[in-house]
């Protein structure tokens, strides 16, 4: 698990193809980020969960999946990119964000930015069905960092989160640009929410039950 709370910007060192369809993925570290990391543990990539398959000094290797590839931006990383890095949450961390699984459910491509003194909007576009699950001041995840929904356009199929100047700092977000693409990883609870109260509105019964209370 994490917290969306980005605490480390790291260099993509190398990014190449394995055997088997397997992707091996190098990042360069400091010396807090790999402190008691063990191989085997579990790190945030840009907001993905990743496991730690070596570590030669500070110089971290995973290996990423064809699924992994094609469902996040860490396809399309390359040797000089910075990544946002957080490891996985101990029972003693303060939870500063929402808790997150690392699990991507989609990009979200930014359609445009709005810059306003220190403030910085972006607005982002992602496939229909993820809108059900954003709402004004709801979470979200953007390549690992935890966020608020700014504003939803339901009409345009958009939405807004809001940059403060220290997350501009501390995370990749700072350096984003229009077109490019974001993990977006959708709050849990709102998820099982939703799914749960749309599964039963599709049962008769239950619609019936409530039908006859109202």
């Amino acid at each position: 698990m994490f917290t969306g709370i980005v605490k480390f910007l790291a260099t993509v060192k190398k990014y190449g193809s394995e055997k088997g369809g397997i992707t091996r993925l190098e990042v360069d570290l400091n010396s807090q980020a790999i402190q008691n990391l063990d191989i085997g543990g579990s790190v945030a990539v840009n907001g993905v969960c990743l496991t730690l398959v070596e570590l030669v000094g500070q110089t971290a290797a995973f290996e990423l999946t064809g699924e992994t590839r094609a469902v996040t931006n860490l396809g399309q990383l390359k040797a000089g990119d910075s990544v946002n890095i957080e490891r996985s949450l101990s029972f003693s961390d303060e939870v500063g964000g929402h808790l997150l699984s690392g699990h991507i459910s989609d990009t979200a491509k930014i359609l445009d930015i709005e810059a306003d003194e220190d403030n910085r909007r972006l607005w982002l576009g992602c496939a229909h069905k993820w809108f059900k699950y954003l709402f004004h001041k709801g979470y979200v995840a953007l390549d690992g960092a935890s966020l608020t929904v700014s504003e939803v356009d339901y009409g345009a199929s958009r939405f807004a989160v809001d940059l403060i100047p220290e997350t501009q700092r501390r995370t990749t977000l700072g350096q984003c640009r229009n077109g490019g693409l974001l993990n977006l990883e959708i709050d849990s609870q709102t998820y099982a929410i939703v799914s749960t109260v749309e599964r039963l509105l599709g049962e008769p019964e239950f619609r019936n039950t409530l039908l006859s209370r109202a």
